[in-house]
C-alpha cells in the first residue's frame, strides 16, 4: 500500500509542479453553432440550447448513458481511441489498439488470430461489456470475448469507460464498456486495401462511407487468410459491416447496424501442448435504434438480435471432442431523456432481455432479464460541476433481483485542471458455463480428476471507488487516476482434494481486493514529433473459504506494464511510427507463472496523395521468441506485413 501512495504523490506533482504554458497562437479547432435541442445520430454532432454563441463543444461520447453526449459533461475517466492515429505507430488490430490503454491487458494464446481476451484492472474478460456500434459481442456461455474475432473495417474511434457501467448496461459491465464504432466523419465513395505479410497473410478490404440525400451509409467487407505460422495455426476468415442512418429533419433519427463474421481456424496449443484442434464460428447481429424529439422529452427506441455458431473439433485419440454451440440473444429497450434548461438532464427506460442457448454439451437453456433504467446529470457554474447519479434494477430468472448504482463527480478548474472522482456498485453474474456445463471426469497416474458447474452460484458484488486528474498544457496532456476495487463472492475455480480425487468447480470465494494506478501522457514537443506513454500497476489480494477441503490459500500480487510510443514526421508524406511495451506480471490469468518481457513494434507509412497510402509494418521487432503471455501457449517471432490503400 505505501508503494502505491508513494508512486501516486510523485505522478501527482507533475500536474503541480510543471510550469503552465500560455498558448498564444489562435486555436485551431472546429468551432460550431448549436441551434435548439436535437437529439441526433451517432455520426452526427449532439446540439443542445444556447443564446446563439459559438461553442467548441470538443468529443462526442456515446457509451457513458447510452445516448451522445459531450464528452466535457461526463464525470468519468472517458478515453476516445481514433484508429487511424493508432494505426500510424504500427497497432492494426483492435485488440493492439486497445491494448495501448493503461489499466488494460490483453490475454493472447498464441500466433495468428488465436483466442484474445481483455483483462482490465484486475478483472477478466467477462467482467467489460464490449460492443460494436452499441450492439454486445460478449459470449454469454463464457462472459468473454474474442478480440482476434473483431475487424477493423470501417472502425472509426473506440470508447473506453474503465470503471463499473452496471447502473447503465446491467451485469456484463461491472468492470466498464468499450464500445467499438464505425463511420469515419470523411465521406468517401470507395476504399480498397490489400495487404501481405509473414506465414502468407493475404488480407483485402473493401469499403464505401457516403451520403445519399438525407441518409448516411458505410458499408464494407474484408477476407483474410494466413497459414501456418505454427503447425496447425492457418487462419480463414470473413467479416462485413453495414451501418445506415436517417434523419427527417430532426424530428426522426433511425440507425439500422448489421455485422457478420465467419471463420475457420486451427488451435495450434492447449493446456496441454500441441493441438490438433479445429474451430469454426459464424456470427450474426443486427440491429436497430428510433429516436424521436418530441416538444418535452426524446424517445430512443432500441432492439437488437445476434446469434453465433461455435463449433470445436478436437479428433485426439486419446479425448475426441466434438462441441457445437448456438447462442442466440433478443433484446428491445425505451428510453426516455427529459433535458431542463442547461443544468439538468433525466434519463429514464426499461429493458428486456432473452438469452438461448442449444449446446451438445449443456443442452437447451434459457434465460431472461427485465431492468429498469433512472439516470439524472447536474450542471453548476456554467458546466464547470458535473454530478451524475443513476441505479439500475435488474429481475433475472435465474439469480433473481439485484440493482447497480453510480455516483460521479467533477469539477473544472480555469486552467485545464480536471479533478473527478466515482462510487460504483456493480455485480456480474455466473455465466451459462459457470451454471450447466456437464460433469467430465479424467483418470490419469492413479489419480480421478472430476470437472464440475455449479447451478447454485450467486452474482459476484464489486464496489470500485475511483479519482483522478487530468491537464493540458500547450504541448502536454496528462491524466492519472486511482481506484480501489472491493469484491465479494467472487467466483473462482478451486480444486476440492478426497484421497485420490480431485473435484474442480467454481464457487463463490469470500473476496477480493484490487487497487491500481494509470497515468498517460501526450507530448509534442515539435510539429514533427508526437510521444505519448503509460504505465499502470496494479496490487491484488484475494482469500478462500476454507469448507473442510484443500482449497489453496489467497494471497498478493503485483502487476505493471509500461509503453512508450513515438511518431516522427518526415518530409514528402513520410511518417515512422514506434512503439516497446514493458510488462510485468507475476502469473497469467489462470494463475501460472509466467516472466517479464519487452516487445517492441513498428510502422513506416508513405502517404502518396490524398487518395493513396502505403506502409511497412514490423512486429516483434527484437525477434523475441521466448516470451508468453500466457503460459504454455508460444508466441510468434518477428513479422512482416506490407499494404496499400485507395481511396476514391
Amino acid at each position: 500500500m505505501k508503494r502505491f501512495i508513494f508512486i501516486g504523490m510523485i505522478f501527482a506533482l507533475i500536474f503541480i509542479i510543471m510550469p503552465i504554458e500560455i498558448c498564444t497562437a489562435q486555436s485551431t479547432e472546429k468551432w460550431f453553432d448549436i441551434p435548439g435541442r436535437e437529439f441526433l445520430s451517432q455520426e452526427q454532432e449532439i446540439k443542445k440550447e444556447t443564446t446563439e454563441k459559438k461553442v467548441d463543444i470538443g468529443d462526442i461520447v456515446i457509451t457513458a448513458r447510452n445516448i451522445p453526449e459531450l464528452i466535457s459533461i461526463v464525470p468519468k475517466d472517458v478515453q476516445i481511441i481514433k484508429t487511424e492515429n493508432e494505426k500510424l505507430y504500427g497497432e492494426d488490430k483492435i485488440k493492439d489498439i486497445i491494448d495501448n490503454l493503461p489499466g488494460i491487458f490483453i490475454n493472447e494464446r498464441g500466433a495468428n488470430d488465436s483466442l484474445a481476451t481483455i483483462y482490465l484492472r484486475g478483472s477478466g474478460t467477462k467482467y467489460t461489456l464490449l460492443m460494436f456500434d452499441g450492439i454486445p459481442l460478449n459470449d454469454f456461455m463464457t462472459g468473454g470475448v474474442d478480440l482476434s474475432k473483431i475487424s477493423d473495417l470501417n472502425v472509426n474511434k473506440i470508447e473506453v469507460i474503465k470503471s463499473g457501467m452496471s447502473s447503465i448496461y446491467g451485469a456484463d459491465a461491472s468492470a466498464g464498456v468499450i464500445n467499438i464504432i464505425t463511420g469515419d466523419e470523411k465521406k468517401y465513395y470507395l476504399k480498397v486495401s490489400g495487404i501481405y505479410g509473414t506465414a502468407d497473410l493475404k488480407k483485402y478490404f473493401i469499403s464505401s462511407n457516403a451520403k445519399i440525400f438525407n441518409v448516411d451509409y458505410v458499408i464494407g467487407y474484408t477476407e483474410e487468410k494466413k497459414g501456418d505460422y505454427f503447425p496447425n495455426s492457418d487462419i480463414d476468415k470473413k467479416s462485413a459491416n453495414i451501418k445506415v442512418s436517417f434523419s427527417n429533419k430532426g424530428l426522426i433519427n433511425a440507425i439500422l447496424t448489421g455485422y457478420y463474421f465467419k471463420r475457420k481456424m486451427g488451435i495450434p496449443f492447449n493446456d496441454f501442448g500441441p493441438s490438433i484442434a479445429r474451430q469454426y464460428d459464424e456470427d450474426f447481429s443486427l440491429g436497430i435504434t428510433d429516436v424521436i424529439n418530441l416538444d418535452f422529452v426524446i424517445l430512443k427506441i432500441n432492439g437488437f438480435l445476434r446469434s453465433a455458431d461455435l463449433i470445436y473439433d478436437n479428433p485426439d485419440i486419446y479425448y475426441p471432442i466434438y462441441s457445437r454451440h448456438i447462442k442466440k440473444e433478443y433484446q428491445a429497450s425505451l428510453l426516455g431523456i427529459y433535458e431542463e434548461g442547461n443544468w439538468l438532464s433525466l434519463l429514464a427506460g426499461l429493458e428486456w432481455n432473452l438469452k438461448n442457448l442449444d449446446s451438445t454439451d449443456i443442452g437447451k437453456k434459457d434465460i431472461t432479464n427485465n431492468a429498469a433504467i433512472l439516470n439524472s446529470t447536474l450542471k453548476f457554474f456554467e458546466e464547470k460541476l458535473i454530478i451524475n447519479g443513476g441505479a439500475r434494477f435488474d429481475f433475472n430468472s435465474q439469480y433473481k433481483n439485484f440493482s447497480s448504482q453510480n455516483l460521479s463527480v467533477s469539477y473544472k478548474f480555469p486552467d485545464k485542471l480536471e479533478i473527478y472522482g466515482t462510487i460504483d456498485k456493480s455485480f456480474s453474474a455466473p455465466t451459462f458455463g459457470n451454471l450447466y456445463w456437464p460433469t467430465s471426469i479424467y483418470s490419469f497416474m492413479g489419480t480421478t480428476y472430476i470437472y464440475e458447474s455449479n447451478s447454485n452460484l450467486k452474482p459476484e458484488q464489486i464496489i470500485t471507488y475511483e479519482t483522478g486528474l487530468k491537464k493540458s498544457f500547450d504541448k502536454i496532456d496528462e491524466s492519472i487516476s486511482v481506484y480501489y476495487k472491493d469484491i465479494t463472492d467472487l467466483i473462482k475455480y478451486v480444486d476440492e482434494v478426497s484421497g485420490n480425487t480431485i473435484t474442480n468447480k467454481p464457487i463463490n470465494i469470500d473476496w477480493a481486493k484490487v487497487i491500481g494506478l494509470e497515468l498517460k501522457i501526450n507530448y509534442i514537443p515539435f510539429d514533427f514529433l508526437t510521444l505519448t506513454g503509460k504505465c499502470d500497476f496494479k496490487l491484488e489480494q484475494n482469500e478462500r473459504t476454507n469448507t473442510g477441503t484443500a482449497y489453496s490459500l489467497g494471497g498478493y500480487e503485483i502487476d505493471s506494464t509500461y509503453r512508450i510510443a513515438g511518431l516522427i514526421k518526415l518530409p514528402f508524406n513520410l511518417m515512422i511510427g514506434i512503439n516497446g511495451d514493458y510488462v510485468n506480471f507475476n502469473r497469467d490469468y489462470k494463475g501460472n507463472k509466467i516472466n517479464p518481457y519487452f516487445i517492441m513494434s513498428g510502422r513506416l507509412t508513405q502517404k502518396i496523395n490524398e487518395n493513396f497510402e502505403a506502409y511497412l509494418q514490423i512486429e516483434n521487432i527484437l525477434d523475441k521468441k521466448d516470451y508468453k503471455v500466457v503460459s504454455g501457449y508460444q508466441m510468434p517471432g518477428r513479422e512482416y506485413q506490407t499494404g496499400i490503400k485507395l481511396e476514391f
